[in-house]
């Protein structure tokens, strides 16, 4: 009986097999209830590298968004465009394997538990998210080279698709998983999306802008 209990520091007793169990995260504690986005605070080193290889993702997907504003630009892009497809094909595995870096990062320190209810579960759903919208990305530049193989334009909906609103999600979510302050409420959240569409869309805009001065006068 003595044994299985335990004085806490104002004199009180608790029992050591009513204590709960904390999760096996890294970092110690338990998963927060309801929707909470991170469940600890990374530590510094550990926050530097994810937001470092999130950023590195976000200036890849920024750098894909200006190639696909080239790509839907009118008149239909001419045969020396294909070569920005195949700066898209280059910048499409690096925006993904570092967007997989900073998000395993920000899953292993308990992110989205609350969400998804274990490390093993929530690593496998935003993984398997990112994945999807990874292959999903590759398909449409392999539409478009399609499309424009066959002399037809890009619609603008396809640029925007593929160099704006695909990228979005994941972005987002990630950014949160790295830096609790941004799951804090609405407002950061909201923000942090407002930031990440915005880089996207401007350079998206800079691509058919630049696409269209490039373009010779008849």
């Amino acid at each position: 009986m003595a044994a299985s209990l335990a004085r806490e520091p104002n004199g009180s007793q608790t029992s050591s097999r009513g204590a709960e169990p904390s999760m096996p995260w890294r970092g110690g504690g338990r998963a927060p209830a309801g929707l909470s986005f991170p469940a600890f605070r990374m530590a510094p080193l550990e926050t530097l590298v994810a937001d470092t290889a999130l950023a590195a993702s976000l200036l890849s997907s920024v750098v894909l968004a200006n190639c696909w504003g080239e790509l839907s630009a009118p008149p239909a892009p001419d045969a020396p465009t294909l070569t920005v497809f195949a700066a898209a094909l280059a910048f499409t595995p690096v925006r993904w394997v570092l967007g997989l870096l900073a998000l395993g990062l920000a899953v292993a320190h308990g992110a989205f538990c609350g969400l998804f209810g274990g490390g093993v579960v929530s690593l496998s759903v935003l993984v398997g998210v990112h994945t999807m919208l990874g292959g999903l990305s590759l398909w449409w530049l392999d539409a478009g080279v399609r499309r424009i193989r066959r002399d037809r334009g890009l619609p603008r909906f396809f640029g925007l698709l593929g160099g704006v609103v695909l990228p979005l999600p994941i972005f987002v979510m990630t950014a949160v998983g790295c830096n609790d302050w941004l799951g804090a409420g609405p407002g950061a959240f909201a923000g942090c999306a407002v930031v990440v569409f915005t880089a996207h869309f401007v350079s998206y805009r800079s691509g058919r802008n630049t696409h269209r001065l490039a373009r010779p006068l008849d």
